[in-house]
């Protein structure tokens, strides 16, 4: 479903590129999100207990904030409608908090981790421009973003696919660049995870909210 979605988005702006007049332009963009997950991904530490093993109990995972940057090549079309479409990296995870002891000991001590993991990928959608002032004009605009992890993980799928949707106001400095605040929030449409390794685990599915800011020329 993601590669055919990207595929046609990919025929439709190139067809649609070069039969328009009117300029183009390019927007790099940068920020950070609050990413988490619908579950604890691998919940049960305690299913065996291998020598020389570390167990852990009481485990709970919460979101974490990580970057996200997109650089993106927008051709307007008729209607205040324009057509997006870029290469994206950020990064996705969560922190994990809880108690751990060695699998022939019985004293228990607090332990936390961050698990990060970073995706590039291209992104392709559409924009809608709202509402236009003199200087400032805001659009509503919508991405699929099929994403490649970046280094292997025995965990974690290579390849994934997410959406996202943002509102990006822009502020006109010049005739050739404008300024850019663009809150976005952001779900996957795959399992991110291979499998789920304990009975109690769940699968990530990570989905997020944040904030770039950028300039566009």
């Amino acid at each position: 479903m993601i590669r055919s979605a990207i595929l046609s988005a990919f025929v439709l702006f190139s067809t649609l590129s070069f039969s328009q007049r009117q300029k183009g332009s390019f927007i790099i963009a940068g920020g950070a999100h609050y990413c988490q997950n619908s579950g604890v991904f691998n919940l049960n530490y305690n299913g065996d207990c291998l020598v020389g093993s570390m167990l852990r109990e009481d485990v709970k995972q919460t979101g974490a904030t990580f970057f996200d940057a997109a650089f993106l090549y927008r051709q307007p079309l008729k209607f205040r409608i324009s057509l997006l479409l870029g290469i994206g990296l950020n990064q996705k995870g969560f922190v994990e908090t809880g108690m751990q002891h060695l699998w022939n000991e019985t004293q228990r001590s607090a332990y936390a981790s961050r698990r990060k993991l970073t995706y590039t990928g291209i992104m392709a959608g559409i924009s809608v421009e709202a509402l236009r002032f003199k200087k400032v004009s805001v659009s509503i605009a919508g991405l699929i973003n099929p994403e490649l992890l970046v280094a292997k993980d025995n965990y974690f799928e290579r390849r994934v696919g997410s959406a996202r949707a943002y509102v990006d106001v822009a502020y006109k400095c010049s005739e050739k660049m404008s300024l850019h605040l663009m809150p976005f929030c952001q779900t996957a449409l795959d399992n991110y995870s291979k499998k789920v390794i304990w009975p109690e685990g769940q699968f990530f599915r990570p989905y997020s909210a944040g904030i770039n800011v950028g300039v566009s020329f």
